[in-house]
């Protein structure tokens, strides 16, 4: 409790407090399950779960979803438990990951539940393995960690290093950002640009930001805070998110062209979906990326919210005109799965692009295109949201044998129960059973 109540006060933003006030709940949890305090384990694993299901944190989810069915089961609510447990179980198979395996033998080993056969039948998922690499003392003492050493690498000379590297230039870096002596300056350490201007600019060299810390002034601190807020809230917060809104558009000075890009973004996401729409993403776009190609992409230096845009438009353009359409999805993919993006950036963007894309494929009924995507899933993976939506689809193509089609539906409907997207899981079940006469238990 100590420590939940010293990281309540730190520093950091609502999403990195969140983050570490969960891992320190699934140690408290695993203690009170050790003592038999189990209503009160019961009580904070659900309080944490619920919690990164809203935030999406993938990564602690299938725990804290596990640890509440153990809850459940030492409380005597058996089905809620069997529940809680099939949907860290599938939800883990899904996504490959080898938390599965570790789920299913303690149920196995632990547990007097009544499980379906599928369970037992999907193959274990191994502990990956890593070889060991020692460190003696001197090799963290070589000046690698001294921020004093003339060797330690500052945000400017990285993003100078990383352009060079890629053979960007510095207008084709700095397009719709700021001016090229501004990008001069940042690169030279003589200027220190704003947390969105370094995050941009990291993104557009193909570089997740999200691996780095950034610092600001309070008013920078605050937009940052809005915009991560803003981004977490699901579409059935509507009101809540609307708010958020209307507070950074009032925090915002007429030179965020950045912030009011995301501002427009954003906007126009909570409107229906209209053909009228596409001219206002295109505003938005051309804020940093003016005259923009399709046909071109590949010349690009695109950020996260220039592909989120491209991905609205995209999604559009299938609307309207299923060829286009998915000739952009196609384009868009091409350019996220290119060398110029490091792994985090890639399975920030692809899940959400390929997701999109399968719900217009399955609309126009092109399911072996669908099919053709299975190549992609270990891009899809590192969501599970989106790898229930692609399961979602891919369960429901005509040509799918009985037992790919349960194993697939399984994945999608637990899933989906895992994001508590209720009305998907019960859409998925209800198709299964009337039109595959496949029953998920």
């Amino acid at each position: 409790m100590q420590i939940a109540s010293y990281l309540t006060q730190m520093p950091l933003s609502y999403l990195e407090k969140d983050h570490l006030l969960a891992e320190n709940g699934i140690v408290y949890v695993k203690y009170l399950l050790a003592a038999h305090d189990y209503e009160k384990a019961l009580q904070t694993a659900d309080h944490f779960r619920h919690q990164a299901a809203i935030e999406l944190d993938d990564s602690l989810l299938l725990e804290l979803t596990f640890l509440t069915a153990l809850g459940f089961y030492y409380t005597d609510d058996k089905e809620q438990a069997c529940t809680l447990f099939k949907t860290a179980f599938f939800s883990a198979h899904a996504i490959g990951s080898c938390y599965a395996t570790i789920c299913r033998d303690y149920m196995q080993k632990h547990l007097d539940l009544i499980l379906p056969e599928v369970v037992s039948a999907l193959p274990d998922i191994p502990l990956p393995s890593f070889p060991y690499k020692r460190n003696t003392a001197p090799s963290l003492s070589d000046g690698v960690y001294d921020l004093s050493s003339p060797d330690a690498l500052s945000l400017g000379r990285l993003i100078q290093s990383l352009r060079l590297e890629r053979h960007i230039s510095q207008t084709a870096l700095c397009q719709g950002l700021c001016s090229k002596s501004k990008l001069s300056k940042i690169e030279n350490d003589t200027l220190q640009p704003s947390i969105i201007l370094s995050q941009t600019l990291l993104q557009r060299l193909g570089i997740s930001d999200r691996v780095l810390n950034f610092y600001g002034n309070t008013t920078e601190t605050h937009l940052q805070e809005l915009q991560n807020r803003i981004l977490k809230l699901r579409n059935t917060q509507p009101k809540l998110r609307q708010a958020y809104i209307r507070e950074l558009e009032e925090l915002c000075s007429p030179c965020d062209s950045l912030y009011f890009q995301f501002l427009l973004y954003q906007k126009t996401s909570l409107l229906p979906d209209d053909a009228d729409n596409i001219a206002l993403f295109q505003n938005a776009l051309s804020i940093t990326q003016p005259d923009f190609r399709f046909e071109h992409i590949s010349k690009y230096c695109l950020s996260w919210m220039d592909i989120s845009i491209l991905n609205a438009l995209c999604n559009l353009y299938a609307d309207s005109s299923p060829a286009e359409g998915f000739t952009c999805f196609y384009q868009l993919i091409r350019y996220c799965i290119s060398d110029a993006m490091d792994v985090l950036e890639r399975n920030r963007f692809l899940p959400v692009t390929i997701g999109i894309y399968t719900r217009h494929l399955y609309r126009e009924k092109r399911f072996r295109e669908i099919e053709a995507l299975a190549p992609m899933l270990p891009y899809i993976k590192s969501s599970v949201y989106f790898t229930g939506f692609f399961y979602a689809y891919l369960c429901q193509t005509p040509d799918n044998d009985t037992s790919r089609a349960s194993v697939t539906a399984y994945y999608a409907y637990y899933c989906f129960l895992l994001m508590e997207d209720l009305q998907n899981a019960q859409s998925i079940k209800d198709c299964m059973h009337h039109d595959f006469h496949i029953e998920i238990l």
